[in-house]
């Protein structure tokens, strides 16, 4: 069982097996980075073998680090100088073992452009900038949680809210995570990027305007309402 929340950039609280770990990390890493809460019985090993499927050649059919006019690219470089500085900065003083990138990706492809290999840090503590803050680059933090439930209170304290998934077979827990989550969008076994464009789609806390867009509710997104009284003269 795994669930993910686009808080500060995306978290996921990871439960389960390996294969969920990796799905977790390949989404969210193609995604401008996330914070993934490892429950304590997952092994450690788990993180290991994701971070070694990064680090190879093999791995780059699920974090594809090639230019964005590439169809096969789920990494493109940043988007200046300022962010790669910004991030490689973040991961020098991020707490927890860096399990893998940060580094320049060897190749002439990568001679131009601000690039970075996606990045997984393991050990980081729920208050760390990694945890709380949108990097919007491909680092994973990797945090640790007894249980579901504090999981779920680990993502729920950052100041963010926009959207959260849950990979998971059981009910139970996912009922459980729809109610207290605290995300204006929650997937169930789906990933926390993208939108359905029927559907409403918005934020909480700091990842909100107080409006919802999309679907019946962009009417009101769109809509400034006026008020009048007209009183018989």
């Amino acid at each position: 069982m795994s669930a993910g929340s686009s808080l500060a950039g995306r978290v996921a609280i990871v439960t389960g097996s390996a294969r969920n770990i990796g799905r977790a990390i390949a989404l969210d890493l193609a995604s401008a980075g996330a914070a993934v809460v490892v429950n304590a019985r997952t092994s450690v090993v788990d993180a290991e073998a994701v971070a070694d499927q990064i680090r190879q050649a093999g791995g780059r059919a699920a974090v594809a680090i090639a230019d964005v006019t590439d169809p096969a690219a789920a990494v493109g470089p940043l988007i200046n100088a300022g962010a790669r500085e910004r991030i490689l900065a973040a991961l020098e003083a991020a707490s927890g073992e860096r399990l893998c990138g940060g580094e320049l990706p060897a190749g002439p492809a990568y001679a131009r452009g601000n690039w970075i290999a996606p990045a997984v840090v393991r050990g980081v503590q729920p208050d760390d900038a990694l945890a709380q803050d949108e990097l919007f680059g491909p680092v994973l933090a990797v945090l640790t949680a007894a249980d579901l439930e504090e999981a779920i209170s680990v993502a729920n304290r950052t100041r963010y809210g926009l959207s959260a998934s849950l990979f998971t077979k059981d009910i139970g827990a996912a009922l459980n995570y729809i109610r207290h989550i605290e995300a204006g969008l929650v997937r169930i076994n789906g990933d926390t990027t993208g939108v359905d464009p029927h559907a409403p789609f918005g934020g909480m806390k700091g990842s909100s305007s107080g409006t919802r867009e999309q679907g019946s509710a962009a009417r009101e997104f769109y809509t400034e309402i006026k008020t009048v009284q007209v009183n018989a003269g």
